[in-house]
């Protein structure tokens, strides 16, 4: 086969899974997400998108796995395991926000979005 033949396969091989991925069913309410006790509920396996939640979320596979590396490279240490670096990664300060009319819709407040 030539380059450009594996190329367009791979190409609709890679637009069925992301059709498939489309049609997923969200997870069902009180069943467990697939990161487990890492998860940050970010909404993604609520959705019909659920289908790419194993590439896409930062707790599963390879990228949870990257993140001591990356930490002690960006940081010059690893996370401490208790409190809540546990949660947010290696952290200076935690300062907490809100935004004084929450966006509708919005996971939490919103004031993430809206920055």
């Amino acid at each position: 086969t030539t380059s450009s033949s594996v190329g367009a396969s791979r190409r609709r091989r890679s637009s069925a899974i992301a059709r498939a991925a489309v049609d997923a069913k969200p997870i069902a309410p009180g069943s467990a997400y697939p990161a487990k006790e890492h998860c940050s509920r970010c909404g993604l396996c609520d959705t019909k998108h659920v289908g790419h939640v194993k590439d896409a979320c930062a707790f599963l596979g390879e990228s949870a796995a990257r993140f001591t590396a990356s930490e002690i490279t960006t940081h010059g240490r690893a996370r401490a395991l208790d409190g809540d670096e546990a949660r947010l990664g290696v952290v200076d300060d935690v300062f907490y926000a809100t935004m004084n009319a929450p966006v509708p819709g919005a996971q939490w407040t919103g004031i993430v979005t809206s920055v």
